[in-house]
């Protein structure tokens, strides 16, 4: 998992950004920082982001198995 960091009209933006096993690039989560605790909210983006990979991949899994079946 890598963090993206953009440019949003109401300030800087940070994603979480990961390549899946077939090298597709998936965003997970993004939220603007400025203003909240730092430890949490990377605390909360990351646990939010893990949450959405496992998820990406179990679906991902089970779209090949369909297919190959």
């Amino acid at each position: 998992m890598k963090e993206l960091r953009f440019d949003a009209a109401d300030g800087v933006w940070r994603a979480a950004i990961a390549l899946d096993p077939e090298r597709k690039a998936v965003i997970l989560v993004a939220g603007d920082k400025s203003g909240k605790n730092e430890k949490k909210f990377y605390k909360k983006l990351i646990n939010t982001a893990d949450k959405r990979y496992k998820a990406h991949l179990a679906e991902s899994w089970r779209r090949r198995r369909k297919s190959d079946g």
